[in-house]
């Protein structure tokens, strides 16, 4: 990956078993300028490049229309792995009393908690997990793209660039070549094991589907 200009990154350092994380907030074009996709993952290049298309033509441009399209747009954590490069967390101590709440004593906990992610910019990064939310971002960043360079007549600027610098929920782990077997494992517990949503619940709960809307007014009515 070509070097990117350093950035800091508020963040959480939180641990789940043998696995420490970060748990950061970052700007929607920075995720789709530095997150690949995890090809890293497949020893197998065919297989590698077969998935990358898969993700490319699939959904991307679905799940771009829809950060257009919707103001409530959402989406949950992507996990993403680090290698290389020398990215530094930075722990921050809390000061409560700073802010006038004199009778609060912050937890000795949190001095190792809080802190800064910092990244240099050559690190390697790509999505363990949010593979297609990813694409959908990277479709986004490429039209605006394509806008700019034709000087096309429907100004995507003011539509696509407040909805890039929003900021999304990230988990970053660390990954090494040596260990990819463990990445690939956990790249399969969070794609494989995650149960989807059942048909009746899509239903009951779906506020975009007509159909599902329909269904729960003849229910009810």
């Amino acid at each position: 990956m070509k070097n990117l200009q350093p950035l800091q990154l508020p963040a959480i350092r939180g641990q789940f078993g043998d696995w420490v994380y970060y748990s950061c907030i970052m700007p929607m074009r920075e995720v789709a300028s530095r997150v690949q996709y995890a090809d890293e993952l497949h020893s197998n290049k065919m297989l590698s490049e077969w998935i990358q298309r898969e993700l490319k033509d699939s959904r991307s441009k679905d799940i771009a229309a829809y950060l257009v399209r919707e103001d409530e747009r959402f989406f949950n954590s992507l996990v993403i792995a680090v290698y290389g490069g020398k990215p530094k967390w930075v722990p921050l101590r809390l000061s409560l009393a700073a802010k006038g709440s004199k009778n609060l004593v912050a937890p000795e906990v949190a001095d190792d908690t809080l802190g800064v992610l910092d990244l240099a910019g050559d690190e390697n990064l790509f999505a363990v997990d949010g593979q297609h939310r990813l694409s959908g971002m990277k479709e986004l960043v490429l039209e605006l793209g394509k806008s700019k360079k034709t000087g096309a007549k429907t100004d995507l600027s003011s539509i696509y660039e407040p909805i890039l610098c929003d900021t999304i929920s990230v988990l970053f782990v660390a990954h090494t070549k040596e260990h990819i077997e463990r990445t690939r494992r956990l790249f399969t517990t969070l794609n494989k094991t995650a149960a989807p949503v059942s048909k009746k619940e899509r239903i009951a709960l779906d506020e975009n589907d007509a159909m599902a809307i329909v269904a729960r007014r003849l229910v009810e009515n």
